[in-house]
C-alpha cells in the first residue's frame, strides 16, 4: 500500500526559529548566572518588531535587549531599525510555591525521598516516534528536510552561494510502500535572497550545492518534482490585484450592483476576475512553449 509523508524544516533566520533562539538564549544566560532560575519566556517577531514576554524568576537580571541583538547578529540580521519591547515579570507566588516544594513534602508524607522534594512545573504532551529508516532513528522526510536547511545555511555562512539571506524553508514528501520509504516524490525549497540575485542562477546553485549533497540518502528520480522559489508574481501583477481589490471593495461598501440580476455577489465577481488574471499570467509563459502544428511543420509560438 502506497502512502505519502511530508515534513518541513526551516533555517535559523525563519521567524519561528528566530523566536525559539531568542527564548533559548535568555534561558541560557539566566541558568549560566543562577542555576535555580525559572524562565517561561515567549517571543513574538513581526515586521520590524520583536516582543519578549513571560515570567523570569532569577537572582540574575538578564539584559533582554542585549540578548536579542546578539541572536540577531549571530543569525545574520542587523538589529538596526528593529523596535524591541519586553513584558517580563516574576513567577506568581502560587505557581512558585508549587514548583519549589512537592505536595508530598508540604503535607509531610515523607522526608526521606529526594524525588519528592521538588514540585512539577508546566506539563506538556509530545508525540513522536523512533524508527529504523535512518541512522538518526527518525523518519526519512524529517531527516531530508533537516539536511536541506543545514546545507542551505552552510552555503550562506560560507558564501558558497552568494546573495542568499538567513530565512529559508524546505518541504520534503516521500513515497512509502508497505511502511518503507521507496522514492522521493517532491521537494520544495524557499530561500530568502537579495533583490539583485538572478533567480535562474539561484535555482541552479541550490540544485547543485544544496540538494545534490543533501538528498544522497534518497536521491530524486526522473519523476521527482522539485520546486525552488517556485512562485514569483511580477510587481505589475501584484499591483493589478491590489487595484482590483480596491475597486471591488469600494463597490461592495457602497452596495452598487454590476447587474440587475443578483446571481453573483460583488466578491464572487472579484474572485472570478482575480482567478482569470492569475490564470493567464501564470500559464501564459508555458502556453507560449507548446508546439503548434502549422503546414505539417512543428513550430513554437
Amino acid at each position: 500500500m502506497r502512502k505519502f509523508y511530508t515534513a518541513e524544516a526551516v533555517t535559523e533566520g525563519h521567524p519561528d526559529k528566530l523566536c525559539d533562539q531568542i527564548a533559548d538564549a535568555i534561558l541560557d544566560v539566566c541558568l549560566k548566572n543562577d542555576e535555580n532560575s525559572r524562565v517561561a519566556c515567549e517571543v513574538l517577531a513581526t515586521k520590524g518588531n520583536i516582543i519578549v514576554a513571560g515570567e523570569i524568576t532569577s537572582a540574575y537580571e538578564p539584559d533582554v535587549f542585549a540578548v536579542v541583538r546578539k541572536v540577531l547578529s549571530d543569525i545574520g540580521y542587523s538589529s538596526e531599525g528593529i523596535a524591541m519591547d519586553t513584558f517580563v515579570h516574576q513567577q506568581s507566588p502560587d505557581i512558585a510555591g508549587a514548583v519549589h516544594t512537592s505536595k508530598e513534602r508540604r503535607e509531610g508524607v515523607s522526608d526521606n525521598q529526594m524525588d519528592w522534594f521538588q514540585g512539577a512545573g508546566d506539563q506538556g504532551v509530545m508525540i513522536g516516534y523512533a524508527c529504523d529508516e535512518t541512522k538518526q532513528l527518525m523518519p526519512m522526510p524529517v531527516v531530508l528536510a533537516n539536511r536541506i536547511v543545514r546545507e542551505l545555511s552552510a552555503c550562506r555562512q560560507s558564501s558558497y552561494i552568494q546573495g542568499i539571506l538567513p530565512d529559508g524553508k524546505a518541504q520534503v514528501t516521500v513515497e512509502y510502500e508497505n511502511g518503507k520509504p521507496v522514492r522521493l516524490d517532491s521537494v520544495v525549497v524557499s530561500c530568502q535572497h537579495t533583490e539583485d540575485k538572478n533567480l535562474k542562477k539561484l535555482e541552479a546553485e541550490i540544485r547543485k550545492k544544496v540538494l545534490l549533497p543533501a538528498l544522497r540518502l534518497l536521491p530524486p528520480d526522473e519523476d521527482t518534482k522539485i520546486f525552488i522559489n517556485h512562485f514569483h508574481l511580477p510587481l505589475s501583477l501584484n499591483l493589478l490585484f491590489y487595484i482590483i481589490q480596491i475597486i471591488f471593495s469600494n463597490c461592495f461598501k457602497s452596495r452598487c450592483n454590476f447587474s440587475r440580476r443578483n446571481s453573483l455577489s460583488i466578491w464572487e465577481i472579484y474572485n472570478l476576475y482575480a482567478f482569470l488574471i492569475k490564470f493567464f499570467f501564470v500559464l501564459f509563459p508555458f502556453i507560449r512553449t507548446i508546439p503548434i502544428i502549422t503546414n505539417k511543420k512543428i513550430c513554437c509560438t
